[in-house]
């Protein structure tokens, strides 16, 4: 995980409407954008550690365990550790609950498209004033 305050890289799978829009809203500011497709360029253990700790969160609270490919494979009471979380993630990249944006040191959870916004510089006229 790079820490450039010039990018912006974001974790998804780039097909999915939700990531689509992140991403949009991601090259309005003006940074250059790393699009990280997570079923391609599978990160790491650490990669992810990094992310949650980022964010505050537990790696199993990056999984959406109500995605059909979750509820398949592992049913709706299945208890996860910090290992098999990073497994889950690197196999199956789909279950990730939202795309996950990286500007700096700051990272957000994208659970709203809007939500890529609070990587955009203000000081620097990133974000257009109406």
């Amino acid at each position: 995980m790079v820490t450039d305050k010039k990018l912006i890289q974001i974790y998804c799978n780039p097909k999915d409407f939700h990531a689509e829009k992140c991403i949009a809203i991601a090259k309005s500011a003006k940074a250059e954008l790393q699009i990280i497709d997570i079923a391609k360029d599978v990160p790491t253990g650490t990669d992810w550690k990094n992310i949650a700790e980022k964010l505050h969160v537990s790696i199993s609270d990056l999984i959406n365990t109500n995605h059909f490919k979750y509820m398949e494979v592992y049913g709706s009471n299945a208890q996860i550790d910090e290992n098999g979380a990073i497994k889950i993630l690197q196999n199956s990249p789909e279950v990730l609950y939202y795309p996950i944006a990286v500007r700096g040191k700051r990272v957000v959870q994208a659970k709203s498209e809007t939500d890529i916004m609070k990587l955009h510089n203000s000081d620097t006229g990133e974000v257009p004033i109406p």
